[in-house]
């Protein structure tokens, strides 16, 4: 019994040592260490791959975090004290040295200040290439450890068949088994556990990473918003100072200022731009625009840059591009800037020329139009086209480049392009120029570029002679005069023209008129016109076209008697009425000379010769007051501002008027009553001074309410000058310059509604229409800047008084601020706010206030929302 009971104690001791044994060593956890080392491969490797194919950009902090997670998988299986299971498998022999050698190859690359793409694709191609090898690892380690668990499976069996014939044994074995899986089972919760905080870890840290990300680009865009304002302010007061009477010394450091704040002011826009970008709150309009004249404004803006190089600055629009389009001038005109700027900035001798193309294929009511711009300048390697688009990147990044700037333009400009749902396209090769163009689809609204050009017929079949070196500009203007059905003849020099004007003289076919380039070698194109106006070759009108436009050209052409002198880049409608204008239709005086300026006088509104009539205009709102004051001086009026009704009458009973624009709601006296008070006044004198009602929204009845106070007319806000001319054509006893007298027009009211109907949404109406604005003050930035500052001083004070006058439940309080706010409104054309704020308004005693006002901060949260997006 003695030797039984010894050999069942050594079976049970055996028993104890392999069960700890086997706890100890579980083979079972190299599967797990191979497995998360393929999961962190495979994570590592989609974050490589959405680095270099995906559409956001690389992230330097993520890839290094996943890198680190990969890293340390692999250390743990070198580590562990079971890596004898895997170390003679041929999957490990193949596999371990050449993860170790890319494990070293990503670290030297993730230590780079910056990361290519091509570095980027290469890593990419090497985990790729590993990836089945890992992938077989994770199996061959699943393989062996299922091996080796069958054969202890199989010896425990063995054992516990032994042990079942000694019961004092097994029931020892079992208690250990037992305490074996309580230990195993709190060893797994505790992996479980640290697990989950890992990954908690990791979601904490991505939260942030996109925090900082957003507080990045909001930081950004308020300080670029910041210092614009103080930079406006630099660049407008250094215009007025360079339109002053400056000495030479003076006018050198002023202008050193201004190109500096110019300059600075492009960094800053440029970051603001991109800020919008990545934050996502960029975005594009769809307005009405005549292209023609967008690109006519955008490419006199740019001229004085290139003329400044010596540089060629040329629009080529095709005869077949339609002019009146739906879309988004102002970033269009923003793409075409960059580009532009770009050109100018790698040329140094040649020419820049933006062309516009009309392509088939478009869907019906729609143009497909590619817009290019083409430069001689230093042209770009092939192996740059993927960077030059990335942030923050040049096709020369040394500290010691040449040619500086944010390297943001052109990501800009693709991004934008790609917002309106084109794709910015590059030709080069180096020292060959560029080429840059993009394609967009536009809704048309006129297909006829021409439309509003008038009376061409006359100049059908008209002779007219070309004389530019520049063989492009020759093409261009040759293109031009052909769609206009004239006949052009092209040469390229002073002496060649001299020799065509003979020929056609002796022909008894001499042209009526000539186009002269005033940049010319051997002959320029004044000595070529004095030699013409000498009578050499036959007298002529001559128009003159330069390139860089020089102090006392103007003078030299007056004394020359030439008929115009129009600076490039010049554009078909520039051409067109210059070419009428010098042949007697219109006509704008005899011995006039024709420049773009004139040009642009004579397009200006027939009343600008009305008589200098005095405007008393009686405003409370601030923002209606400076732009009801900018559109009446454009017109020559002269104009005296009153706050309120009491003061338009004091003013009107110490100063002489001749007609008062009063508004109908003010504070202290509204207009009515003032008005009243006028008339009272006037039943003693016999005297009678025109008033026009202004209200910020035309209702049924408001005329009628008007004319039973003693008003004479009445306009909406903001003031429509048409409208006004017309009211002031049937009151004033003065006679305007307008050819025919015409009844006054009023906007559409809506019917009469004498009954309460619930508030309604107003999501249907426009938000606003800043082009109207801009029109209305001549594309004035500065004056635009300050309206929209007084409306966020005033609005956020008016706003706040609304919400007061509701939780007071003062009706009369709530009528006013809804009033003020619309009128405010109203000057961007804000009509979605306009009609929330009539609503407000009408229903500032009713029961449902509330809602009113409710509809109403949401119509003028849109419009805050618009107001910041929109870019000039």
């Amino acid at each position: 019994m003695a030797i039984g009971m010894a050999v069942t104690l050594v079976f049970e001791m055996a028993q104890r040592r392999d069960v700890e044994t086997s706890l100890n060593t579980r083979p079972d956890s190299v599967t797990a260490l191979t497995f998360q080392l393929e999961r962190e491969f495979l994570r590592l490797r989609h974050t490589l791959d959405k680095s270099v194919y995906g559409t956001t950009p690389l992230d330097p902090d993520v890839l290094s975090l996943r890198f680190d997670i990969f890293n340390s998988r692999v250390v743990l299986l070198l580590e562990s004290p079971l890596l004898s299971v895997l170390v003679n498998r041929p999957e490990y022999v193949q596999l371990m040295p050449r993860l170790q050698a890319l494990i070293a190859q990503t670290e030297k690359a993730l230590a780079q200040p910056k990361l290519s793409v091509a570095e980027l694709k290469k890593l990419l191609a090497d985990f790729n290439e590993l990836g089945p090898q890992v992938q077989a690892l994770s199996m061959a380690a699943n393989t062996e450890v299922s091996h080796l668990l069958e054969h202890q499976a199989e010896e425990s069996l063995d054992k516990t068949n032994l042990t079942i014939r000694l019961s004092m044994a097994m029931l020892l074995m079992l208690l250990i088994v037992s305490a074996g899986l309580a230990w195993r089972q709190k060893r797994q919760e505790k992996e479980r556990r640290e697990l989950e905080k890992i990954t908690e870890n990791l979601r904490q840290a991505s939260l942030r990473a996109e925090a900082a990300s957003r507080a990045k680009s909001d930081f950004l865009a308020n300080m670029s918003h910041e210092i614009r304002t103080p930079m406006n302010g630099i660049i407008g007061m250094t215009d007025l100072a360079l339109d002053t009477e400056l000495s030479t010394e003076q006018r050198e450091y002023i202008g050193l200022v201004k190109s500096s704040a110019d300059a600075l002011l492009t960094v800053i826009n440029d970051i603001l731009d991109f800020s919008k970008i990545e934050s996502g709150k960029l975005s594009v309009e769809i307005i009405e625009f005549s292209l023609e004249s967008m690109l006519r404004d955008t490419m006199r803006a740019l001229a004085m840059r290139a003329h400044q190089k010596g540089l060629e600055l040329l629009l080529h629009v095709a005869s077949d591009v339609p002019d009146r389009v739906q879309g988004d001038p102002g970033r269009i005109r923003q793409v075409i800037v960059n580009l532009v700027g770009n050109a100018i900035k790698f040329t140094e001798l040649g020419e820049i020329e933006v062309s516009v193309q009309r392509r088939a294929g478009a869907a019906a009511g729609q143009a497909t139009l590619q817009f290019a711009v083409r430069d001689t300048g230093i042209g770009i390697a092939a192996e740059k086209f993927d960077t030059i688009f990335e942030s923050f990147s040049q096709a020369d990044t040394s500290t010691t480049r040449k040619y500086g700037g944010t390297g943001l333009g052109l990501t800009i400009s693709a991004q934008l392009v790609a917002l309106m749902g084109g794709q910015i396209k590059l030709h080069s090769a180096l020292g060959q120029g560029s080429t840059f163009d993009f394609t967009l689809n536009l809704p048309v609204v006129s297909d006829n570029a021409l439309a509003y050009y008038q009376k061409t017929g006359h100049i059908e079949n008209l002779p007219v002679l070309v004389v530019d070196d520049n063989d492009t500009n020759r093409r261009v203007l040759c293109e031009m005069l052909g769609n206009w059905h004239m006949r052009p003849t092209a040469v390229a020099s002073g002496a060649l023209a001299l020799a065509e004007l003979t020929r056609a003289q002796q022909t008894e076919q001499p042209y009526p008129l000539a186009l002269l380039d005033v940049q010319m070698p051997d002959m320029d194109g004044f000595e070529l016109a004095q030699v013409i106006q000498q009578g050499r070759t036959g007298v002529m009108p001559i128009m003159m076209i330069t390139s860089q436009g020089q102090r006392g050209d103007g003078e030299r052409c007056r004394e020359l008697g030439l008929a115009a002198y129009l600076t490039k880049p010049i554009t078909q409608s520039d051409l067109l009425n210059a070419i009428m204008t010098t042949l007697g239709e219109p006509t704008n005086g005899a011995g006039v000379l024709v420049t773009r300026h004139s040009l642009r006088e004579q397009r200006r509104m027939p009343h600008m010769q009305a008589p200098a009539w005095r405007i008393l205009l009686a405003e409370d709102n601030a923002i209606n007051q400076r732009l009801a004051c900018i559109v009446l001086n454009k017109q020559g009026l002269s104009v005296a501002l009153a706050n309120n009704g009491r003061e338009a009458v004091a003013l009107w009973q110490n100063q002489p008027f001749d007609v008062i624009l009063m508004d109908v709601d003010m504070p202290e006296m509204n207009g009515y009553e003032a008005t009243e008070h006028i008339r009272a006044a006037e039943q003693v004198s016999d005297a009678h001074i025109p008033i026009i009602a202004m209200t910020a929204h035309a209702m049924q009845g408001a005329r009628e309410e008007c004319l039973a106070h003693g008003m004479d007319g009445y306009v909406s806000k903001p003031i429509n000058m048409e409208a006004l001319w017309h009211q002031l054509d049937e009151l004033m006893p003065y006679p305007t310059a307008s050819a025919e007298p015409t009844e006054a027009k009023l906007e559409p009211t809506p019917k009469p509604n004498n009954q309460a109907s619930p508030v309604s949404p107003t999501s249907h109406l426009p938000v606003a229409d800043f082009g109207q604005l801009r029109r209305s003050i001549d594309d004035n930035k500065d004056v635009f800047d300050e309206l929209v500052s007084l409306y966020q001083t005033d609005g956020a004070v008016q706003r706040q008084k609304l919400h007061e006058a509701l939780a007071a439940g003062d009706a009369q309080a709530l009528k006013h601020a809804a009033h003020a706010l619309k009128g405010m409104v109203g000057v961007f054309a804000a009509e979605q706010a306009m009609a929330a704020a009539q609503t407000a308004e009408t229903r500032s005693a009713d029961a449902d206030a509330a809602q009113a006002v409710a509809q109403f901060d949401q119509a003028l949260d849109a419009f805050d929302q618009a107001l910041q997006a929109y870019q000039w």
